[in-house]
This record gives structure tokens, sequence and C-alpha cells, in this order.
């Protein structure tokens, strides 16, 4: 089953988003395929710790189930290792 991603972060403030589809900024219209999964991650580096008060609008009827709640476990942005020289 093929899915699409969307990754959330606060940027000066304001919330800002993007997708598996290439779109970005502070709103975006996202299109999901039939029987395509829909996830939102927090971006990288996000300055948020949850994801909560998602509002769906537009005809439901749509889901074939109700939104999941995942949490994430480490809350911490570490940027990536420097390699070792040589």
């Amino acid at each position: 089953m093929s899915h699409l991603t969307i990754y959330v972060k606060r940027s000066k403030g304001q919330l800002q988003y993007r997708d598996s589809e290439g779109n970005t900024g502070d709103t975006i219209t996202s299109h999901a395929k039939h029987d395509e999964k829909i996830i939102w991650k927090l971006d990288k580096c996000s300055g948020i710790s949850e994801i909560t008060g998602i509002q769906l609008k537009g005809d439901l009827d749509i889901l074939n189930g109700t939104p999941a709640k995942w949490t994430s476990t480490n809350g911490k942005c570490t940027p990536p290792a420097k390699p070792k020289a040589n």
C-alpha cells in the first residue's frame, strides 16, 4: 500500500508543512490516491514534541478508518555526527 507523508515543523512561531508530493508552505493541499495511507510526521528539528488537534475538512466518508496517534519517543533534535578526519 502506498502512502502520502505530511511533515510539520515550527518556523518563526508559525507551522510549516511539506509533503512527499513536493508541496510546501504554511498551508498545503495534498492529494491522496484511493487506498493510500496518509502519515503525519514531525519534520527533522521541527521544534514540536507531538502532533495534536488535526482537523479534517471535506467529505470524511472517503476515510476507511479513524486517525491513529503516534508519538515521538526521542523528543530531542540532535544534528548528525561530523565524520572523523583521517
